[in-house]
């Protein structure tokens, strides 16, 4: 029960981060009027530090024309839905 619990508080905690995530793929959009197409794009624009990764140490990825973040199929957390 406490590794559910743990997992779940993960969930929430990813889901912060995507939203913080995807509020600076809107800010790349915006000021380059492109989408980005990965996460090195926005390390290499000075928009993050280093690739974001889920609460479980796996990366992020970006799914979908609207190049939302996603829950990468290898981490502990797949199945939760960003959308």
């Amino acid at each position: 029960q406490r590794e559910n619990a743990a997992i779940h508080l993960m969930q929430l905690d990813a889901l912060d981060q995507s939203e913080v995530l995807e509020t600076v793929l809107d800010k790349y959009s915006e000021a380059t009027g492109n989408m980005a197409m990965s996460f090195n794009e926005l390390v290499e624009a000075g928009y993050l530090k280093r690739i974001p990764t889920d609460p479980t140490g796996v990366p992020y990825q970006l799914e979908g024309k609207q190049r939302k973040v996603g829950i990468f199929p290898g981490s502990k957390l797949q199945g939760l839905s960003t959308y």
